[in-house]
């Protein structure tokens, strides 16, 4: 539903997923990312992945989409620092 641009169908999956799996950082991940396509709360957004990098601190694979919802939100110095986490962690 991501993929295909169908963003409530999509949120709605994630969120049944991260309430079953709530320890699912794919899931919080894909919540994050369905809300931020969708553009309506940055906040749920943001929520959504702080909840992914609680769950796992090293991975950096959705800091993009992520600082983006920060920068939308007007909180540039955390995204600038998401990204530059992301540039020292990111395979060469």
């Amino acid at each position: 539903a991501l993929d295909a641009g169908i963003f409530p169908l999509a949120i709605e999956a994630f969120t049944r997923a991260t309430v079953l799996a709530p320890n699912s950082i794919d899931a919080w991940i894909g919540l994050g990312k369905a809300r931020l396509k969708q553009g309506i709360s940055y906040a749920s957004t943001i929520e959504a992945f702080e909840k992914a990098a609680k769950l796992a601190p090293k991975r950096t694979d959705y800091f993009v989409p992520y600082s983006n919802a920060l920068r939308m939100a007007f909180r540039w110095e955390q995204a600038e620092k998401l990204l530059r986490q992301r540039l020292a962690n990111a395979p060469e």
